[in-house]
């Protein structure tokens, strides 16, 4: 199974509800979901570290449609310990979304107190 998003552009009002309106879409999606995950795992291994892998895949719809995937962390010793970050595939070339040295920074940090934490 997998999850179709679209991204609204609109804020939400300051007061009263929200009417949405979604256009019907309809795109050639050439990148399956199982290529967009291998190839954000391998950026993951070569840019940010070995211990992390990917999941749940969302197929946001824009411009470029992007498939979107939660970072996990994985020990050894204990299996998944937690999400620590996303990361994005265009789902078009499945060319991964290069992410930026913030986002690995805090994906690190994420991950490195999850470890210490796992430890005691």
């Amino acid at each position: 199974m997998m999850e179709v998003v679209y991204e609204y552009a609109e804020s939400w009002p300051q007061s009263g509800p929200m009417q949405v309106t979604v256009p019907s879409v309809t795109v050639d999606i050439p990148v399956s979901p199982d290529i967009a995950r291998r190839r954000a795992n391998g950026y993951l291994s070569v840019h940010i570290g070995l211990l992390l892998g990917t999941s749940n895949p969302r197929l946001v719809v824009g411009d470029p449609p992007i498939w979107k995937l939660a970072v996990n962390l994985h020990l050894p010793s204990v299996g998944y310990v937690s999400q620590v970050g996303t990361i994005a595939v265009d789902a078009i070339n499945g060319d991964v979304i290069p992410v930026t040295q913030e986002t690995i920074q805090s994906i690190k940090d994420r991950a490195h107190d999850l470890i210490v934490h796992s430890r005691k």
